[in-house]
């Protein structure tokens, strides 16, 4: 990804501000290409030794990654689809996503993960600490998380559902366009 404004990178560093304060052995690791120099510069001390920048990685080295992180923390403004917070989820990873974009359609908060609001930038610190500080309750989201992505994006899954919907379409597409009858004139337009 890229660290620009639209994915909540600012709220996220300043959040974190708070966090490295109130748990000095908390790490982050930022991934993405961007002004690190920028972002950076938003950090005070004990948080500027506590964040890693590790710019862009391929898929297999963040797979790797997410699988083995406490948390994913995705606080954007806009997304298309929260294609990066489900990949976290489906290998495991407790999920902290934005209610700004596509969060409500993959989250339930506070049982496949939380929802933020990226401006209420206390508000994500706390909960970035409540689920640091609590692994019941971080083990017990990830684990719904991975399952409901499982259940509800496996390919299968998906495939069933597009052949459904096609099947409803076409099924009333019939009742209402009459089948074409070679006695009935027609008119082509061209173009």
């Amino acid at each position: 990804g890229t660290l620009i404004p639209k994915k909540g990178i600012y709220q996220l560093i300043a959040a974190w501000n708070k966090v490295s304060r109130e748990m000095p052995e908390a790490r982050l690791s930022v991934y993405g290409k961007g002004d690190v120099e920028k972002i950076a510069a938003l950090m005070d001390l004990t948080a500027r030794e506590s964040v890693q920048f590790c710019g862009h990685v391929d898929r297999e080295t963040l797979m790797e990654e997410l699988a083995t992180a406490n948390l994913a923390v995705f606080p954007s403004y806009a997304e298309c689809f929260s294609l990066a917070p489900m990949e976290a989820m489906a290998v495991g990873t407790t999920v902290i996503y934005s209610l700004r974009t596509s969060g409500p359609e993959l989250i339930t908060h506070d049982e496949t993960g939380y929802l933020c609001d990226p401006d209420d930038v206390d508000g994500l610190a706390n909960q970035i600490l409540e689920l640091l500080r609590d692994e019941v309750r971080c083990a017990r989201l990830a684990t719904a998380a991975q399952r409901h992505v499982r259940e509800r994006f496996a390919v299968d899954h998906l495939a069933d559902a597009h052949i459904q919907w096609y099947t409803e379409v076409l099924q009333s597409v019939e009742r209402v366009v009459p089948p074409v009858n070679a006695e009935v004139p027609c008119l082509a337009l061209q173009i």
